[in-house]
C-alpha cells in the first residue's frame, strides 16, 4: 500500500513539473522575440514623443529561470531635427552639435540593455533587480533654457492617477552594470556650460536594498572616469582612474585616485592630483551615526588625516573629530604652482614644511551658524628659503593657534613670526578676534632690526640694487578689517 501512495504521488510530481515546463514553453513562444519586438513597436510611442527603433527585443522566463529577463539591442532615441533648431544656431559650441544629424537628432543610444527581476519575489511585493546592464550607452541631453529641454520626450496623461502600490514594493538590487565606454553630453547655452562625461566601465554588485542602504552589503566600483567641461573663461577636467566602495553591514571604505585639470585665461594651466582611502561605520542607533575609523587624502599634494564620530539630528549636528595635515612641503607646492603665478617661481627652494591640527568637538547648528568647539594649531619649524643664483637665504619660523566655539567667538592667536637673513631680523606677534565674525579685531605687535647693506644679499648679483644704513623700527597697532581701506585707516 506505502509503496503503492509513493508511485502516485512520484506520478503527480511529474505531472505537476511537467505542466510547469510546458507552461513555460508556451509562455516563451508568446513572448518571442518577434512578438516581443512587436509589442515594443506597438506600445513605445504611446509614452514617448520620440522615435524609437532597435534591433530585437527578447523576453525569457526559460533562459534564468526563476528569473524573467528581457533584452533590448542596438536602440535608437530620436527627434526630428528642426525641433529644436532654433535654439541650436544660438551657439557655435562644439559640444551643441553631437548628436545632431541631418534628418533627425538622437536623444540616447546603446548597444544592448539586458534586465532581469526574480518572479517568485514578485508574490512578496519585492522587486528583486538580478541584473541591469548597459553596453556602450550614449546620451546627448541639452537644455536650451529653463522650459525647454531636448529630454523631455515622456508623455503624460491630463490626468495622473496617484501610484498606491509603488510605496510597498520594496526593491532589492544585485548587479547594475554600465560598460563599453559610455559617453554623454550636458549642454546649457544659458549657463555657458558644456560638458562631457565618458566612463570605461561602472558596476555595482551585491546585496542592495534601496529601503536599507546603510544595512546594505555591496561594492562600486568605477574605471577610468573623466569629466571635462567648458565655461565662459575656463575649461576643467577631472579625471577618476578608479574607484572602489565596499560596504558590509553598516561598514565601509573607499579607496579612489583621480587628477583634477584645469585650464584657466589668468593662471594658465593647474593640474591637482587627488587621493582618498577612507573607513567607516554606521552604529545601530535610532539616530544617524557615522564613525569614521580612518581618512586619509591627498588633495594637489597636501595630505590630510582625519577620524572622529558624527551624529545626525535633525536641527543639528554632534561633531567629536580630529583632523591633522601632515607636513605640507612649501618647496614641492611652489614648485608645482608657482610657475602658474610667476614664471620664475621654479628657482625657489625651501625645506619649510606646514604642520596643522584641529580638534573638533561639540554641536554645528545650522540656523543659528554655532559652531562645536575648535581647537587648531598651525606651525612652521625654523626653515630656509632661498632663490636660485643667491647666496643668502631667509630663514622663517611660524607658530599660530585658533580657538572657540560652542557660543563663543572663534579667535586667532599668532604667537611667532620670525624671518631673518644676514643683516635682517623681522618678528611679530599677533591677534584677530571674532575672525569668523562679520568685522574681526585685530592687533600686531611687530619689530624690525636690519643691516640694509648686508641685507640686500638676498637680491640676485645682477639686480642693479644698491643700499645702505641701519633700520630700527617697531609697530603696533589695532584696528577693525572694515577699517584696512583707504578712506577709514584713520580711524584705526
Amino acid at each position: 500500500m506505502k509503496k503503492r501512495w509513493q508511485v502516485i504521488g512520484l506520478k503527480v510530481a511529474a505531472w505537476f513539473v511537467g505542466a510547469i515546463v510546458a507552461l513555460l514553453v508556451v509562455v516563451q513562444i508568446i513572448l518571442s522575440p518577434a512578438v516581443a519586438t512587436r509589442l515594443v513597436n506597438k506600445y513605445a510611442p504611446q509614452f514617448i514623443d520620440a522615435d524609437l527603433t532597435f534591433g530585437k527585443a527578447g523576453i525569457s522566463l526559460i533562459r534564468n529561470f526563476p528569473n524573467l529577463s528581457v533584452r533590448l539591442s542596438d536602440a535608437l532615441l530620436t527627434y526630428p531635427h528642426d525641433r529644436f533648431a532654433e535654439f541650436e544656431n544660438d551657439t557655435l559650441a562644439v559640444l551643441m552639435g553631437e548628436g545632431r544629424c541631418v534628418e533627425a537628432d538622437t536623444l540616447a543610444s546603446f548597444d544592448m540593455f539586458v534586465g532581469a527581476v526574480s518572479v517568485p519575489a514578485l508574490i512578496t511585493k519585492t522587486v528583486k533587480v538580478k541584473k541591469v546592464e548597459l553596453y556602450h550607452p550614449r546620451v546627448f541631453a541639452k537644455a536650451y533654457n529653463d522650459s525647454t529641454t531636448n529630454w523631455n520626450v515622456f508623455k503624460t496623461s491630463d490626468k495622473e492617477e496617484k501610484d498606491t502600490t509603488s510605496s510597498n514594493l520594496g526593491i532589492k538590487i544585485n548587479t547594475v552594470k554600465l560598460a563599453d565606454n559610455a559617453h554623454i553630453v550636458y549642454c546649457s547655452p544659458d549657463d555657458s556650460l558644456f560638458a562631457q562625461v565618458n566612463l570605461k566601465e561602472a558596476k555595482l554588485k551585491g546585496k542592495v536594498a534601496l529601503s536599507e542602504l546603510v544595512a546594505s552589503k555591496g561594492q562600486f566600483s568605477v574605471d577610468d572616469l573623466s569629466v571635462e567641461g567648458n565655461l565662459k573663461a575656463d575649461t576643467l577636467l577631472f579625471s577618476l582612474k578608479n574607484l572602489d566602495l565596499k560596504g558590509s553591514r553598516k561598514n565601509f571604505s573607499l579607496d579612489a585616485d583621480a587628477t583634477a585639470y584645469a585650464a584657466t585665461r589668468g593662471y594658465g594651466r593647474l593640474t591637482v592630483p587627488l587621493s582618498v582611502a577612507a573607513k567607516a561605520s554606521y552604529p545601530q542607533d535610532s539616530i544617524p551615526v557615522i564613525h569614521v575609523k580612518k581618512l586619509k587624502a591627498d588633495v594637489g599634494g597636501i595630505p590630510l588625516e582625519a577620524k572622529g564620530d558624527a551624529i545626525l539630528y535633525s536641527d543639528k549636528y554632534f561633531v567629536d573629530a580630529d583632523v591633522a595635515m601632515k607636513p605640507i612641503e612649501i618647496g614641492k607646492l611652489i614648485r608645482s604652482y608657482g610657475p602658474n603665478f610667476w614664471a620664475d617661481a621654479g628657482k625657489i627652494e625651501s625645506d619649510a614644511k606646514i604642520y596643522f591640527n584641529a580638534d573638533v568637538e561639540g554641536y554645528y547648528v545650522p540656523d543659528t551658524k554655532e559652531l562645536p568647539l575648535i581647537d587648531a594649531t598651525l606651525s612652521i619649524p625654523d626653515s630656509y628659503i632661498r632663490y636660485q643664483g643667491v647666496k643668502q637665504s631667509l630663514h622663517l619660523l611660524l607658530d599660530a593657534r585658533a580657538q572657540g566655539g560652542a557660543g563663543e567667538p572663534v579667535n586667532v592667536h599668532v604667537d611667532k613670526v620670525d624671518v631673518s637673513t644676514d643683516g635682517l631680523e623681522f618678528g611679530a606677534d599677533a591677534d584677530v578676534k571674532d575672525i569668523l565674525g562679520e568685522d574681526p579685531d585685530i592687533r600686531l605687535d611687530a619689530k624690525l632690526l636690519a643691516d640694509v647693506a648686508k641685507a640686500m644679499g638676498v637680491l640676485p648679483a645682477d639686480s642693479g640694487i644698491r643700499a645702505y644704513g641701519d633700520v630700527d623700527a617697531a609697530l603696533s597697532a589695532k584696528a577693525l578689517l572694515s577699517q584696512l581701506n583707504v578712506n577709514r585707516i584713520g580711524n584705526a
